[in-house]
């Protein structure tokens, strides 16, 4: 028997991906740049995740909600950031691509000379989202430089557990991730490898752990 919940459920269902058909066959919210190709097969789900009722997850709706209005509206190709919603199997863990960095920074420079039109961002929460920060992560390309470790992972204020605001809303950290990125002073570039389009390792610790070892390399000189 179909009860009160799961028929709103299926409703909200019906509604998101009716959206989502209208926004695909209006050429003013789609994507300019090409999009990448960002595996999301192989991203994978290592940790438990929160439970659907918990307030995290009403708090990743709600942001989901802003995320998607905001793409509709303004177009990826302003924002600098798009997240493939149809693709999402989970809100706790988001896949993210990074694009139209400012032409003039080193990043943007290594990108044109590879061909590579975004940078592939994964943002894993737990159940204490958003009173700690999320996991970030590069998936690809491989980048190099003080803002990123050699897997992949994030570094910087913005994802320090002591200076993380729970106000903060996923545009802002979006918006964020590519100023870092994009920082003249202490740049990020592509690896030198020949791997360097390739995916960055995936890593099978818990957000905690991850955060602790993220934490732990800025404190290494060089990093």
């Amino acid at each position: 028997m179909e009860t009160r919940a799961m028929r709103a459920k299926k409703g909200q269902r019906e509604g998101y991906n009716r959206d989502q058909t209208e926004t695909k066959h209006n050429p003013l919210h789609r994507p300019v740049y090409p999009l990448g190709t960002p595996g999301l097969a192989t991203v994978p789900h290592p940790f438990d995740e929160p439970s659907t009722e918990s307030a995290a997850h009403r708090v990743l709706v709600h942001e989901a909600d802003k995320i998607r209005v905001l793409q509709e509206t303004r177009g990826s190709a302003s924002l600098g950031w798009y997240v493939d919603f149809e693709n999402l199997s989970s809100l706790f863990t988001w896949i993210v691509e990074l694009h139209t960095l400012p032409e003039d920074t080193p990043l943007a420079k290594d990108m044109r000379d590879k061909g590579c039109s975004s940078i592939v961002m994964e943002l894993r929460f737990d159940s204490d989202h958003p009173f700690s920060p999320p996991v970030a992560r590069i998936i690809r390309p491989r980048l190099r430089g003080r803002h990123v470790t050699p897997d992949g992972a994030i570094r910087g204020d913005l994802f320090d557990i002591k200076d993380w605001s729970p106000a903060l809303g996923l545009e802002e950290v979006f918006d964020r991730v590519r100023l870092l990125l994009c920082d003249k002073d202490k740049p990020t570039r592509l690896a030198l490898s020949e791997g360097a389009l390739r995916s960055n390792p995936t890593s099978q610790l818990r957000p905690r752990d991850e955060y602790k070892i993220a934490e732990r390399n800025s404190r290494i000189p060089g990093y």
